[in-house]
């Protein structure tokens, strides 16, 4: 009996570890993200200690301790100005904006209570593993040093950025890999392959010769400690787990170590509230589902914005249930308001037949998950990209944030439900979403308990890692070859000078 148990538990890797998961990101829909992984891990058996700048109200399970750096949303939303972000709308502003994002998190984060609530825990403290999501800031990289080098994976719910691809070394093609920032497809013209080079380097360089430095001097203070660089810290990660799946995205070469896990946040259908039950109930045609996510809020509306949409609405016969941040006035029959708004069960909900959205990237893999077909309006950073692959896929209706009228409204909307095929392409995209042997958080956990059983997997690290770029690239190899041509080159040269002088016809005298 005591060997079967014995066997079970080597197999299967089930044995109580402590991790620190590290989610410096301030977006709510990320800690969202991370939560459920960390959930997952909390239910296998582990103890995770999660430090973030969102709130539990309580914890969750005895084994699951989030550590909040407190008030970091009113401090950023009187020091960053979502709204510039989204006026100024171009793709290097949208790369200098997350790189200043990430600049002004680590200034904050280093003052808060709940960076020195973990900085100071026991000297001799034990994790036995870091994950740490990677998207935004790493300045909290000092933990790695701090609690004695345990193995680390990295993760994250964005895709993968041209300047992580390069840190970790993962071949990249900017000829058909657009910029997250960009409308490219993966089949660009000379003038846009040109230009996603231009900001694919921008990104890398910003990153490597300003923001990461930055983010690790003021670490060092901060630590008050010597710490290895940055850059070099990402050469001794064991994983990378990304949230992409090449149902949505456009293949793209992935090193062994960097595992997809796109969609993992999407969970098992709840039970709808009462209220919203009720909605469902009566809505004999169906429901249009209107949400701008966490981190756009409703006040980027004008009053004629608002009163556009629920004039469509009320002309509408489906049910439109609208998350929207504050209350309205004169709201039409069928249309619900609500604060918050349980996304994933709405769009789980077979009356579910139009998704209204920003076009966040958790936000389209729920409704692809779902099959329900999409009216987007993209604002900034990679929603603009996400839609530009919906519609490539024929999955959605672009609408433009700038201009909304009676008519462009409710000709989007009209699309969508009116014509089908975007109901036939979402369902076949959503079959190939679901067509895994695994799911994509059971992928997760699987990595996570074969690092904590195994160490790190060397095995699936390209020699790339430790290698130069021009080594990477062979930069040296082309140069030496070119030497060569233009050595060959002056020998022919000099060949035909020698041979002209030697085999030089004499001069025939003429009477």
């Amino acid at each position: 009996m005591i060997q079967i148990v014995y066997m079970f538990l080597v197999l299967h890797g089930v044995y109580s570890a402590n991790i620190l998961y590290i989610a410096p990101l301030g977006s709510p829909s990320h800690y969202l993200w991370n939560k459920v992984l960390a959930l997952e891990l909390v239910a296998t058996g582990h103890n995770v200690t999660m430090l973030t700048h969102d709130y539990e109200k309580k914890d969750v399970l005895t084994n699951y301790t989030v550590i909040t750096i407190e008030d970091f949303y009113e401090h950023t939303s009187k020091h960053f100005y979502i709204e510039d972000v989204i006026l100024k709308g171009n793709t290097i502003q949208n790369i200098l904006d997350l790189h200043d994002y990430a600049k002004l998190t680590c200034d904050y984060d280093f003052q808060s209570a709940g960076f020195q609530k973990l900085l100071n825990y026991p000297q001799d403290f034990k994790f036995d593993l870091i994950i740490f999501d990677i998207t935004g800031p790493i300045c909290l990289y000092g933990f790695i040093s701090r609690f004695h080098n345990p193995p680390v994976i990295a993760i994250t719910a964005f895709t993968l950025s041209p300047h992580l691809s390069y840190l970790f070394t993962n071949p990249l093609y900017t000829s058909y890999m657009p910029h997250f920032a960009t409308t490219y497809s993966n089949k660009m013209t000379f003038l846009e392959r040109t230009l996603n080079f231009i900001y694919t380097y921008f990104d890398i360089v910003l990153a490597m010769y300003i923001s990461f430095p930055y983010q690790h001097q003021t670490a060092i203070v901060a630590f008050n400690a010597p710490l290895p660089d940055f850059v070099e810290t990402h050469k001794n990660f064991s994983l990378f787990l990304i949230n992409t799946d090449f149902a949505m995205d456009y293949p793209t070469p992935l090193l062994p170590n960097i595992i997809p896990v796109g969609g993992l946040q999407i969970q098992p259908l709840k039970p709808l509230s009462q209220d919203l039950e009720n909605v469902f109930n009566h809505a004999e045609h169906g429901v249009i589902f209107f949400s701008l996510g966490t981190n756009i809020n409703s006040k980027i509306f004008t009053d004629e914005d608002i009163n556009t949409f629920l004039n469509v609405f009320s002309k509408l016969q489906e049910v439109v249930v609208w998350k929207f941040n504050d209350s309205l006035q004169n709201v039409p029959k069928n249309v619900f308001i609500s604060k918050w708004l349980p996304q994933n069960d709405i769009l789980g909900h077979p009356k579910t037949k139009l998704f209204i959205t920003h076009c966040g990237r958790l936000s389209t893999q729920e409704a692809i998950y779902h099959a329900v077909p999409m009216v987007g309006i993209p604002y900034f950073i990679d929603q603009n990209e996400n839609m530009a692959r919906l519609i490539n896929k024929g999955v959605a209706v672009y609408l433009n944030n700038k201009h909304f009228t009676f008519g462009n409204i409710h000709g989007a909307i009209t699309e969508v439900l009116r014509n089908p095929k975007y109901k036939y392409n979402i369902k076949k995209m959503s079959e190939k979403f679901k067509n895994y042997i695994n799911s994509p958080l059971d992928r997760a956990v699987f990595w996570v308990e074969h690092v904590l059983a195994y160490g790190a997997p060397d095995y699936l690290n390209a020699p790339s890692r430790d290698m130069k770029f021009y080594k990477i690239n062979n930069v040296d190899v082309f140069l030496f070859l070119l030497l060569c041509l233009l050595l060959l080159c002056y020998i022919f040269y000099c060949v035909l000078q020698i041979s002209k002088i030697f085999f030089k016809q004499p001069k025939i005298k003429t009477n």
